[in-house]
C-alpha cells in the first residue's frame, strides 16, 4: 500500500488499523462490524485505537464517509491529535 495513492482504509482488526494509522493513514473502523473475544481488551483495544487516531463509526455511516460528508470532521480531528501531540513533545524533558 506504501506505493499506493490511497489516503484512507477501512478496517475490521485492531492490529491492522493501528498499523495502518502508524503508517499515516486515515483509518476508520466500523465497530458494529467488529467482533471481539472479551471486553476487556475490546475496551483496551477501543481506547489505543483512538489514542492512534482511529475514526470509529458504524457501517450506517460508511456512505457518507466516503461521500466526502465527514471530510471536515476529519480535518478537526487531525488538527486536535496533532495539537495533543505537541502537548506531549513540550512535556518531555
Amino acid at each position: 500500500m506504501a506505493d499506493s495513492k490511497f489516503t484512507s482504509v477501512f478496517m475490521l482488526l485492531a492490529a491492522s488499523a493501528l498499523d495502518a494509522a502508524k503508517l499515516g493513514y486515515r483509518v476508520i473502523v466500523a465497530e458494529d462490524a467488529c467482533v471481539g473475544i472479551n471486553h476487556s481488551e475490546i475496551r483496551h483495544k477501543r481506547q489505543e485505537m483512538l489514542e492512534a487516531g482511529v475514526h470509529l463509526t458504524c457501517v450506517a455511516k460508511i456512505e457518507s464517509i466516503l461521500s466526502g460528508e465527514f471530510a471536515p470532521l476529519f480535518h478537526v480531528m487531525k488538527t486536535i491529535k496533532q495539537y495533543r501531540a505537541q502537548l506531549t513533545d513540550c512535556a518531555t524533558p
